[in-house]
């Protein structure tokens, strides 16, 4: 386990954004295999729904002219488990995760379904912050809209091209040895 001086401090200053209820955060960070704590899993389940929801929306909005199957595709390309793996990564989550020393030894801070999930609870815990406090969703999606977009903004270099307006980046997305698919994100919605 990883001394975390001020507990959350560094990965408030990397989100963005401070929760109230650090508990909340503190479980969306313990990965199951540290016996005796409530552990990321419900929270994951939930982070799955809310992110499938927030990216639909997105999509919705974006593109006005593409049919169902068209934003499927894109939505697919983003919720995808390599996704939220890469932004959990992005973070750099894996070094915040609660979790027992054989996990930890087996290189679970930086394997890819530990990353994506631990990122899914992230964004369920965001969500009942807000939720137990507003009883809507408007300002939890901000919030992850926003920690997503600025992880995709400390890595547009290697992976994403910009365009030259500086409102938007080129994703490629690319599973196993598929043919990248490729995708804008509007850096200035909000």
């Amino acid at each position: 386990m990883i001394n975390r001086g001020g507990e959350f401090a560094k990965l408030y200053d990397i989100l963005g954004y401070k929760f109230k209820d650090s508990s909340l955060l503190r479980e969306a960070l313990t990965h199951p295999s540290l016996e005796g704590s409530p552990n990321y899993q419900r929270m994951e389940f939930v982070g799955d729904r809310v992110l499938g929801l927030s990216i639909s929306a997105w999509m919705y909005e974006l593109y006005p002219d593409i049919d169902e199957g068209g934003l499927a595709s894109r939505h697919t390309n983003l919720v995808r488990r390599e996704a939220c793996a890469a932004v959990g990564s992005n973070l750099g989550l894996g070094r915040f995760l609660y979790m027992a020393k054989s996990s930890e030894d087996m290189g679970g801070r930086n394997r890819e379904s530990i990353l994506s999930d631990a990122c899914e609870a992230v964004i369920g815990a965001i969500y009942f912050e807000h939720y137990r406090k507003n009883h809507f969703f408007t300002d939890a999606d901000t919030e992850i809209y926003n920690i997503v977009k600025n992880s995709f903004k400390q890595y547009q270099a290697s992976i994403y091209s910009m365009s030259k307006d500086k409102k938007k980046i080129l994703v490629a997305a690319q599973r196993d040895n598929s043919p990248p698919k490729f995708f804008w994100l509007d850096l200035a919605k909000k």
